[in-house]
């Protein structure tokens, strides 16, 4: 007898790939220096090397539809080519990176091109349209899992949720409630919305904004280099130092741009 579909969904991954408290628990990252370009794979999951040790390696679970032994990290059984539940990392699923077919300890520097190389192929391989003709169960599971790989990209592809998503992998969790504790960079920060709050020309707005810009920019660099020394705590502080110049550097839109 075959599963039900909600049986089956409610494997998959349970929460929004996009939150700062991301529902996977997964091994550490690495934390010395990578490549900035990632080795795409032929599907949209990664499975780990073969000389990975027996301990981190996925035990193969049941294909819902051939019964036959499936790797937890694949989204397609490789016996009768069924779609297969996306499971949580707690039980051997993959990672967000994995999900993309990159590879299982993710970098905080990437390659953006590559990335959307990898989720458009990834996308094509499980989206629904491909099996409206096979069941309602293979349907939705495509529609399940084509949306998790868009939180996916979307989380991967953007600085901020990617560092809070790599740093959630080490158990390091960054809260929209965390504050800055350095008082001259909070003063900075404050100064900075004052001046932009103030600003009267479209030029002078648009100046400002550009300024936060770029110190956003400094941020992220900042991070990259936290991230390869393996300093959390400090990537953790330019994560929330991140936040505050995006809000700035967003702050004066609608000055640029009134909304009517």
């Amino acid at each position: 007898m075959r599963p039900s579909v909600p049986s089956l969904l409610r494997r998959s991954v349970p929460r929004s790939a996009t939150s700062s408290r991301i529902a996977f628990n997964v091994a550490r990252p690495a934390t010395s220096s990578t490549s900035s370009s990632f080795l795409l794979h032929r599907r949209p999951y990664s499975t780990p090397s073969s000389s990975s040790s027996s301990s981190t390696s996925s035990p193969p679970r049941a294909c819902w539809s051939c019964h036959q032994p499936c790797p937890p990290t694949t989204p397609l059984c490789s016996s009768c080519s069924a779609i297969q539940p996306v499971l949580p990392t707690s039980e051997g699923g993959p990672n967000l990176f994995q999900l993309l077919g990159l590879p299982e300890k993710g970098s905080f520097a990437i390659d953006e091109g590559a990335l959307k190389l990898a989720f458009l192929r990834g996308s094509k391989d499980v989206h629904p349209d491909g099996f409206k003709g096979k069941g309602e169960i293979e349907y939705q599971l495509a529609q399940h899992q084509a949306s998790i790989l868009n939180k996916a990209y979307y989380t991967l592809k953007d600085p901020l949720p990617r560092a809070q998503y790599l740093l959630s992998l080490s158990n390091v969790e960054v809260q929209e409630s965390d504050s800055i504790t350095d008082q001259s960079l909070l003063m900075e920060i404050m100064e900075a919305r004052e001046a932009l709050d103030d600003a009267e020309s479209e030029e002078e707005v648009e100046s400002l904004r550009e300024e936060h810009r770029e110190k956003a920019k400094q941020a992220v660099k900042q991070l990259g280099l936290a991230f390869e020394k393996g300093d959390l705590q400090r990537a953790k502080d330019l994560c929330t130092e991140l936040r505050y110049w995006d809000k700035a550097g967003e702050a004066g839109k609608d000055k640029v741009h009134p909304v009517d």
